[in-house]
């Protein structure tokens, strides 16, 4: 057992009080009063539908252990969800919401313990009430109390109790009961139920609660924290990093510095926690100056740099003991390297931070607003070392001091402030930086968006860059993204062209007469180029959506493309375009033919609202 069934939990009395009458008085209709005695029958889930559990333990690549991509929208996602435009990211309710919100959930709290009670006790009438309970897929709100106050009521958990959890987080066909479930076997599950957890933490929905379970329930819950997080990218990265605590591992403290923190929600979230439990300021103090630096670990520091400068939802700069040391010792390690054009921005953001800094010292700790102060004058003097920047180096704002972090505990002394002023001017000042950012954008090996920030501060245009690496048939994603969102009328043929060329082979694929495989299956059998290259085709069809019409070859054999998602895309695509397209009779007969291959039931009913649509008089 784990948890509050192994930790006694104290409450107040009058809180024990409260509890106790509202259990008593409690209507539970179908539920008997006597504890029947009757045995649970694990296994038969208690709903028709595929257990969650089974869709993503059936859907992990075998080469990286990863949820394949295709499998992300899970089963019970509602078809209004799937294709909503505000729809939310897996996890983003619990990871939003133990951060930002408060709720009241003592109602669902108290009918939650008294069913487990039930439960307990032998009554089989509770499981099913409590499943409908948890289906409203709102057990972020109320959870760990009830598993509190469970714990303080209920003096063994099995085996009923461990019976429900396990059946409930492999059987399941809905989200909610899967949730409970997974949070139950943290509370009282043992290592054996390690594996069902590992599966499910695999989808970042079920993130919570699958690295709370495991921090519980592994004999070495750091790595299994470490596992879990190298196999998410969303929340559920964001919660397995937040649970580790200070280490001296070598891979997992590098791993924290140079990769930890990135993730799909944003890194602020966790670059604090990166920052101080791999001890970033200690990692840069013993990294030799010169050529034997490691880049990739620079490269991560400048990142880190980066966002814990900026004001966002967790602790950052303001907060780091070790910044003014780390920042000092982070310019003199790329003073003279020009490897990443990272080096250039986190320079530049540790200039105005000091800058902002000292205009919150001058002013007593009040904002100043005056557009000819040294903390907001693009092209001035650094009010510390007297070093002129380049005319245009930066073309945004820089940091006023009413956005340093309001609560800024580090102390930096007038030398630490001068020290970092002087070191990132350099940096910053240096006259070839305009070449190596082009050059980076001409890799695809490069953080194209760090390398877009760069580009924008230095006042450099990169539309046609991102073409020309596009005509020699580049298919990195994020290229496609930058350069369809940067077209205008008159540009978007030339990138439709391109992408035509490049997508050819897989655009004019024969497209098979039968009920078309998984794309899971069909991606094994098109070889590794056609999976590298989904995403970016993916990129290209949502990319045309803004001009309607453009791009019509490319979307109608899309919609039978072997990847979910490019598919998906294409019948978004249309939906945006609207009536007039639907009508076309090319559209028409490709949706057709879509709509009688296709194996997502959800997609299939949106491609025949389409034609439907069409259809009208």
């Amino acid at each position: 057992m784990t948890r509050a069934w192994r930790i006694a939990v104290g409450f107040a009395p009058l809180a024990c009080a409260l509890l106790a009458c509202a259990l008593l008085s409690a209507p539970l209709p179908s539920i008997a009063q006597e504890r029947s005695g009757v045995p649970f029958r694990a296994g038969a889930p208690l709903r028709d539908g595929v257990p969650i559990y089974e869709h993503i333990r059936t859907h992990i690549d075998p080469a990286t252990g990863r949820l394949r991509e295709d499998a992300m929208v899970l089963p019970d996602e509602p078809t209004v969800r799937r294709f909503g435009r505000l729809r939310s990211g897996p996890g983003a309710l619990e990871g939003l919401g133990t951060r930002h919100m408060q709720w009241d959930a003592s109602e669902k709290t108290v009918r939650t313990v008294y069913l487990l009670e039930q439960i307990a006790g032998g009554n089989a009438s509770a499981e099913p009430v409590l499943y409908e309970l948890l289906r409203a897929d709102d057990v972020v709100t109320f959870y760990s109390d009830a598993l509190d106050y469970a714990a303080s009521r209920i003096t063994s958990a099995e085996p009923e109790l461990h019976d429900l959890a396990r059946r409930f987080a492999t059987t399941a066909p809905d989200r909610g009961p899967v949730k409970f479930g997974i949070a139950l076997l943290g509370a009282i599950g043992d290592p054996a139920d390690r594996p069902i957890v590992q599966t499910l933490g695999l989808h970042d929905e079920f993130g919570l609660y699958a690295a709370e379970a495991l921090a519980e329930l592994a004999p070495e819950g750091q790595a299994a924290l470490f596992e879990m997080a190298r196999k998410v990218n969303g929340w559920g990265r964001i919660e397995a990093v937040t649970r580790m605590v200070y280490t001296s591992d070598p891979a997992l403290r590098r791993w924290l510095l140079t990769e930890g923190f990135h993730n799909t929600v944003t890194p602020q979230y966790v670059a604090y926690q990166c920052a101080t439990i791999a001890d970033l300021a200690g990692a840069l103090a013993e990294m030799p100056e010169g050529s034997k630096a490691d880049v990739p670990l620079l490269v991560g520091a400048a990142e880190l740099i980066q966002t814990l400068v900026r004001p966002g939802p967790a602790m950052g700069l303001g907060e780091y003991a070790d910044a003014p040391q780390m920042a000092e010792r982070f310019l003199r390690l790329v003073l003279k390297r020009r490897d990443s054009v990272s080096f250039y921005l986190a320079a530049d953001a540790l200039r105005q931070y000091v800058a902002a800094l000292d205009a919150k010292e001058t002013s007593g700790g009040a904002p100043s607003n005056d557009e000819g102060s040294p903390a907001m004058r693009a092209g001035s003097e650094s009010p510390s070392s007297g070093t002129p920047t380049l005319p245009g180096t930066v073309t945004d704002r820089r940091l006023d001091a009413e956005e340093l972090p309001q609560v800024n505990t580090v102390e930096w002394s007038p030398q630490q402030r001068q020290i970092v002023a002087e070191l990132s001017n350099q940096i910053v000042s240096d006259r070839r930086w305009p070449r190596y950012v082009k050059h980076a954008i001409a890799r695809d090996e490069t953080d194209l968006d760090q390398a877009e920030e760069a580009a924008k501060k230095l006042g450099i245009r990169t539309y046609d860059l991102h073409v020309s690496q596009l005509a020699k048939g580049s298919t990195h994603p994020r290229r496609w993204e930058i350069a369809l969102a940067a077209a205008d009328g008159r540009q978007i043929q030339r990138l439709v062209e391109i992408a035509d060329h490049t997508f050819e082979s897989r655009l004019r694929r024969p497209r098979p007469e039968t009920r078309r495989q998984s794309s899971s299956e069909s991606r094994a059998t098109a070889g590794r180029d056609d999976a590298s290259s989904s995403a970016a085709l993916e990129a290209v069809v949502r990319g045309v959506a803004r001009f309607p019409g453009s791009g019509l070859g490319l979307i109608e054999p899309c919609l039978t493309d072997e990847d979910s998602r490019v598919r998906r895309a294409a019948v978004e695509t249309l939906v945006q375009w609207g009536d007039p397209y639907l009508r076309s009779v090319s559209v028409r007969a490709a949706l057709n033919e879509a709509a009688r291959t296709e194996p997502d039931l959800a997609l299939k009913a949106r491609m025949v609202a389409l034609l439907n649509l069409g259809a009208r008089p």
